[in-house]
């Protein structure tokens, strides 16, 4: 299966970029969709910025901090150890990508958040182990 998250100009700002997840079978059909949250573009530096657009391949890994089956995207130009995984804010994000079902301020403090983080992840790691995941900005 491939992967592509199209992250959405018009809901992005400088404190974060938000896009939307889609897992898509080989007949073009979706089989998973989330909102996505990452950090704003900074230069590809690492835990302040997100990923250059592009390609990569996604595998599972163990994660000291989110445990066996964490997604780890691979051969990022420049940086290491990015994930895909659970959190809802961005001040959780630390260069990753994080995953959930819809998009809201869940804490009011006026930054969009993911909501269901927890959920939408496991949705994914139960339908595939590795991945090729494909960036694009609209």
């Amino acid at each position: 299966m491939k992967a592509v998250l199209v992250r959405l100009k018009q809901l992005s700002n400088h404190l974060q970029t938000c896009g939307r997840f889609l897992l898509i079978k080989e007949n073009g059909d979706v089989v998973y969709q989330a909102a996505s949250l990452e950090l704003p573009w900074n230069g590809n530096r690492r835990q302040v910025s997100c990923i250059p657009a592009g390609s990569y391949t996604v595998s599972k890994v163990f994660s000291p901090k989110f445990g066996a089956g964490t997604f780890s995207v691979n051969s990022v130009p420049g940086r290491s150890k990015i994930l895909i995984h659970q959190g809802n804010y961005t001040r959780e994000i630390e260069g990753c990508i994080l995953l959930g079902e819809k998009f809201a301020d869940i804490d009011n403090d006026k930054i969009t958040d993911v909501t269901s983080s927890q959920a939408a992840v496991k949705a994914l790691k139960k339908l595939v182990d590795n991945f090729e995941l494909e960036i694009i900005c609209i």
